[in-house]
Formats: C-alpha cells, sequence, structure tokens
C-alpha cells in the first residue's frame, strides 16, 4: 500500500507556491522547488535558482542547469582566474515532472542532449533542435571546464529526475537507462563521476526537511584559548580545506560571516578603546 508521500508533497507545493510564488504554475514552481531542494548546500539566491531553469520548447530535457567552480555558481563570462589548484567543477542537470511517474522517454532525450551539448568541440550554431538557455546554461560550463584544463580538475555531474507522482520503487529497464545516460557522459568524459538519481515524493519530502550543513570541522594544531576568548593555530593545509568544503560555497560563506563578525568586533573594540581614552582624559582633567 502507498504512504501518504504524494499528498504530503502535493500539500507542501500548493502552501508554498501561494506564500512565496502566488504567479508561477504549478508546474513553474516545481521546478523551482526541486532545485531549491537538490542545490539546498550550494545556499542560491531566488534569483540564481531562477536564472538556472531552461525548461521551455526544445529543451532537450531539462528543465533547469546548474554549474560551479569550487562551490561558485558559474555564469556568463565567469572569471575562473583565482582558482589556481585543487579545483573542483560540478555540473547538476534536472529534469522535473508534475505529472505521470518515471519512463524511459525523459531519460532517452538526456541521452541524446548529452551527445549534442556536452561535447566540448560541439559547434551550437549546427545544433538548432535546442532552445537558446539551454545552449547557454550548458555553453557557460563548456566554458569554464575549457578554461580551467589546465588545472586537471575533478568533474562530478549529477543527472536528478524528480517526478511528483512517482513512488519510491523504480522499474529495472529504468535503472538501465539511467546507466546508458552515465555511460554515455562517461563516454565525453572519462575521469568525471557521473551518478544519476530518481526523485520521487518521498525522497523529494526527505530533501525537503533536510538542513543545510552549516556545521564544518577544522583540524588545529594547539589551543591558545582563554576563559572569554578563543585563539586557535591550524596548518594551512587544513584551513584551506576547511574554506573549500565539499558541499559548496558554506565555508566560503562562513568565512564572510568572520568577516562580517570581525569589522563588528573591530568596530566595538574602538569605542571601547575611544571611551577609555575619555576615561582617562577625565581622570587627569579632574
Amino acid at each position: 500500500m502507498a504512504d501518504n508521500s504524494q499528498q504530503l508533497l502535493n500539500d507542501v507545493l500548493s502552501q508554498q507556491r501561494q506564500e512565496f510564488a502566488p504567479a508561477l504554475s504549478d508546474q513553474e514552481y516545481f521546478e523551482v522547488f526541486c532545485a531549491e531542494q537538490i542545490l539546498k548546500n550550494f545556499d542560491l539566491s531566488y534569483e540564481e535558482v531562477l536564472a538556472g531553469i531552461v525548461d521551455g520548447e526544445h529543451d532537450g530535457g531539462i528543465d533547469s542547469v546548474y554549474a560551479f567552480v569550487n562551490g561558485e555558481l558559474v555564469y556568463e563570462d565567469f572569471d575562473v582566474s583565482p582558482f589556481k589548484k585543487d579545483v573542483r567543477i560540478e555540473l547538476h542537470i534536472i529534469q522535473s515532472k508534475t505529472s505521470g511517474g518515471f519512463s524511459e522517454t525523459p531519460i532517452n532525450r538526456l541521452i541524446s542532449v548529452t551527445r549534442h551539448l556536452l561535447k566540448l568541440d560541439a559547434d551550437y550554431d549546427d545544433i538548432p533542435q535546442y532552445n537558446s538557455a539551454v545552449k547557454a546554461a550548458l555553453d557557460n560550463f563548456r566554458q569554464a571546464y575549457r578554461r580551467l584544463a589546465a588545472r586537471f580538475p575533478n568533474l562530478r555531474i549529477f543527472y536528478y529526475y524528480a517526478s511528483q507522482k512517482a513512488d519510491a520503487a523504480t522499474h529495472g529497464n529504468l535503472q538501465l537507462k539511467a546507466e546508458e545516460l552515465c555511460v554515455v557522459a562517461r563516454s565525453l568524459f572519462p575521469d568525471a563521476e557521473v551518478t544519476f538519481e530518481f526523485l520521487g515524493a518521498r525522497r523529494l519530502l526527505e530533501l525537503a526537511r533536510r538542513q543545510p550543513k552549516t556545521t564544518y570541522n577544522l583540524k588545529v594544531s594547539k589551543n591558545l584559548s582563554d576563559t572569554d576568548s578563543y585563539v586557535v593555530l591550524s596548518p594551512l593545509s587544513e584551513y584551506a580545506r576547511f574554506l573549500k568544503n565539499p558541499d559548496g560555497k558554506s565555508g566560503l560563506n562562513f568565512l564572510s560571516q568572520m568577516f562580517v563578525t570581525s569589522r563588528a568586533l573591530r568596530k566595538s573594540m574602538r569605542r571601547s578603546l575611544v571611551l577609555f581614552k575619555m576615561k582617562r582624559l577625565s581622570t587627569f582633567g579632574g
């Protein structure tokens, strides 16, 4: 007997769409919802999520595309100069369907678009069967990957097939078709890690309940902390690994939070110093 996952997911989608995006259709909001849950650890803004949606006529079965270099979202004319070593590139390709369960046809379309648009030397002008949005999104990935070729980046490609009406079970033929897609992608990028995930109602609810990762470990060599302060010594290699956590931008966001906090701390210290000086002047003057 089927559980309540589909009904609960329908309720979540309906309530969130009415609260956050009433102007979007059910299909449009489902695409946003799926991208937000799948990429939760990258902490994308609503505008960044929308920018990755390429759904439309001649989309090749792709509803949204997002590429990241060391956790930073890739966009047109992306600056790759800051990335010198330990470069990690991720490509996330998402298919989101509100009607029906899983079927082979959408995966066949992904196989076709992979063969055509992920070929690094392909001339997109010679491939008119795909719309400009999906070609632009995948070309941003291609250009970033090629400009970083001399850095020998570690590439991971993720395919997701999300269905609002599907349950957790998938037919064996669908698993074989998904593996065929991964084989095609690996034939183009032999050193890449390629994965495919079916996302039914239960799995989508699990992703929606998941909290983004906010705690990271930093190995330290010495602790100099006092009762009311915290000072540690950490090897630069460990600190670099801490900032380049594999989940995306969270480490960099933490650094930004540290910077903001340190600015506030410096401001507080300056205020305390001024008050201290004023007290000394008052004491000497009195």
